[in-house]
């Protein structure tokens, strides 16, 4: 069941049971008024502050709830006539201090009266009790506090004067106490505890064996309806309130002596729509008004009953509560029932506030999740893709941000077209420019990097003869590689390539004379029986080869790994080593400037059967000395 209210109250449904064991529907609308002098009661509405439907309400220290009752409740079954009720306190005419004051309550033709008196109580005199002076008062409150009564006082045992030794300060008039004897009912304004004797006593009796098995749950067949009536019965009308009556309020405001206003004047209706899909209107009468003068407020409550066939009223789909003005034009029950089925299609409203074109999209997307053929948009040819699907999807919804959409896309598909274009440009300008043609003359070759070949060819040829030093070559290497060393010292690649044929006895006719001995390696074969004059032995290995019956004058053994590192333990046998030629040379300072070379054979030397040489020469390296 779903409830549209279209007024700014607070509204409840409950099932009530006046003739079990058939349900009823009972409608329950509350609104909060703000009460002016002179003027007709103004709704709230902010429904935030429309204070909640509730049922009856104690003080927060009463969870036995027998003491008084502050608020009666929402949510009677039913009322068969209305009821006001009043939460005030008396306040002296002009705010000065009186000892007695009588204040008024009425709502339309109906009207109460209480007295009002200042705080008494008994005392003992020469001719029995009596009654003490009352007090002075500005302002008294209104409560059942103040009523007669007291603990042993079940109509109010909440109450003052039944064997208490002070006075209720609020009578009934006419009815004031004179003796201890007198017991006269409790007077008041506000609502009466439900536990307390006049509402209790109209639930009834007939609760025995019999309400077990054909009555129970529902109330006893004596039970009394009176029992949701929460005023006092003098403070029950004949009747319902027709919504315009006039409010008065004497010696009950603190500004004002008497102050006047008026209902708000209007009538709320309720509309039911069965399963079936009947409709019709039920009468909603107000039953309850219930002012609260400490706050300026007034809450008026109408209350209606329909008839229904389920106990969890399941076979009502819906339910619409109205306002209008008395007096005014009454709304058609017809326009009222289309207006409820058009919200029961759409609880949340979400056709009414949807944009245009919403519900064709959202049609269409419902179309496309069930596998059905869309077709496209009208007006989607020559859209970017993003703003076709955009469209596709949206439809009409949003046409002005949609435009945005693509005038934004279309701008940033130009930036990227000059982009783009930009960089193409300037990779064409920052390519390098063609060779210039060369003009040959007819059979020239065009030109190879001869240099670069020529390095690659001497570098594989000083790898070549690096990996073959100290085997037997064929005859044909042999040729190949003489062919090679018709030239003294090959230079490439960053190396000198020595060119010499190997011979395990070198003729000593054979000298290399004034030519570099540049190498990778000599072989442990050595250089024997060749005067070596004013050459320089040098290469990467030039260790344990022997040098035997060689003349060595003005030579230089420079070399990475000569003398100085493992010449030493080459064995010299027969040599002759004579100083080379030296130059002059300038002077220089200091203990360092004689350096000395020498040149030692290792001890495993020995073998060779050569001496121990050493020499000075004229012109020396710390690396290596003359030989």
């Amino acid at each position: 069941m779903l409830v549209q209210n279209l007024t700014p109250f607070l509204c409840g449904i409950k099932r009530v049971f006046r003739s079990p064991p058939r349900p009823e529907m009972s409608i329950v609308v509350r609104g909060s008024f703000v009460l002016r002098p002179g003027e007709a009661l103004a709704p709230i509405e902010d429904p935030a502050e429309q204070a909640s439907l509730t049922a009856e309400v104690f003080r927060e220290d009463d969870e036995e709830r027998r003491g008084e009752c502050l608020y009666g409740g929402d949510f009677a079954d039913v009322k068969r006539n209305a009821e006001v009720l009043l939460k005030a306190r008396c306040h002296a005419p002009g705010k000065r201090p009186v000892a007695e004051c009588t204040v008024l309550f009425g709502v339309g033709a109906w009207s109460k009266a209480l007295r009002v008196i200042g705080r008494r109580v008994w005392t003992e005199r020469m001719l029995g009790p009596a009654i003490s002076e009352p007090a002075p008062f500005v302002s008294m409150p209104i409560t059942w506090a103040n009523a007669f009564g007291g603990p042993e006082y079940p109509m109010n045992p909440v109450g003052k004067g039944y064997r208490t030794p002070e006075l209720p300060t609020v009578e009934l008039p006419g009815q004031p106490i004179r003796s201890r004897a007198d017991t006269p009912a409790p007077a008041g304004f506000g609502p009466i505890n439900p536990g307390w004797p006049q509402r209790a006593g109209k639930v009834g009796k007939a609760y025995g064996r019999r309400y077990l098995t054909e009555r129970a749950p529902w109330y006893a067949d004596d039970f009394d309806v009176g029992y949701f009536h929460a005023a006092p019965e003098d403070q029950q009308l004949r009747g319902y309130l027709r919504g315009d009556e006039e409010l008065t309020f004497q010696n009950l405001h603190p500004e004002h002596a008497t102050l006047r206003a008026r209902l708000p004047g209007l009538a709320v209706r309720a509309f039911v729509r069965g399963r079936e899909g009947e409709l019709r209107e039920v009468p909603m009468a107000l039953d309850t008004l219930y002012a609260d003068l400490d706050v300026g407020r007034v809450a008026l409550t109408w209350r209606g009953l329909s008839p229904v066939r389920e106990d969890d009223l399941s076979d009502v789909a819906g339910v619409l509560v109205v306002a209008e003005a008395l007096g005014g034009e009454r709304g058609a029950e017809a326009g009222y029932g289309a207006r409820l089925d058009a919200f029961l299609e759409d609880p949340a409203g979400i056709r009414a506030a949807a944009p245009p074109g919403f519900l064709e999209a959202a049609e269409r997307q419902r179309r496309r999740d069930a596998g059905e053929e869309v077709p496209p948009m009208p007006g989607s040819e020559g859209l970017d893709p993003i703003s076709r699907m955009i469209q596709d999807r949206l439809g009409g919804v949003a046409a002005g941000e949609q435009q945005k959409i693509r005038e934004a896309i279309q701008q940033a598909l130009g930036g990227a077209r000059k982009q783009a274009e930009l960089e193409a440009a300037v990779a064409a300008a920052s390519a390098p420019a063609p060779p210039a043609p060369v003009n040959l003359k007819p059979g020239a070759a065009p030109a190879v990097g001869l240099r670069r070949v020529m390095r690659q060819v001497l570098a594989q040829a000083a790898e070549a003869r690096r990996s073959l030093a100290g085997r037997e070559l064929a005859a044909e290497q042999r040729e190949r590689l003489r062919r090679w060393s018709r030239c003294r010292t090959i230079r490439g690649g960053g190396s000198s390539i020595p060119t010499t044929r190997r011979r395990s006895s070198p003729s000593p006719r054979e000298s290399p004379g004034r030519a570099a001995i540049c190498g990778s390696a000599i072989s442990p074969g050595g250089i024997c029986g060749a005067p070596i004059c004013a050459a320089r032995i040098c290469g990467r290995r030039s260790s344990r080869a022997p040098i035997c019956a060689a003349r060595t004058s003005g030579g230089r053994s420079c070399a990475r790994r000569s003398s100085s590192r493992r010449i030493s333990r080459a064995p010299i046998s027969r040599a002759r080593i004579s100083p080379a030629p030296t130059r002059p040379r300038r002077a220089r300072r200091g203990r360092g400037s004689r350096r000395r070379s020498s040149i030692r054979s290792s001890s495993r030397a020995a073998s060779s059967g050569g001496p121990r040489c050493s020499g000075r020469g004229g012109s020396t390296r710390r690396s290596a000395g003359p030989i």
